[in-house]
């Protein structure tokens, strides 16, 4: 993965399962209360990806759109 998922960015992308193709990917983040907005954000993402397609651990590879 050459990007942090959530991150604003000039160009489209897409992220893709390393093993079936499948964009229905998942990656692990812990979120971070904010008590002026009240509501939850974005803390950060840490190493572990899942293919909800393929149910299986996975890497994600980032497609240019």
């Amino acid at each position: 993965m050459t990007s942090v998922p959530g991150k604003p960015r000039k160009s489209r992308v897409r992220y893709l399962c390393n093993q079936c193709g499948s964009d229905d990917v998942t990656i692990d983040a812990w979120a971070v209360w904010n008590t002026e907005t009240q509501a939850w954000e974005l803390g950060g993402t840490l190493d572990y990806t899942h293919c909800e397609t393929c149910d299986e651990e996975c890497r994600i590879e980032e497609v240019a759109q």
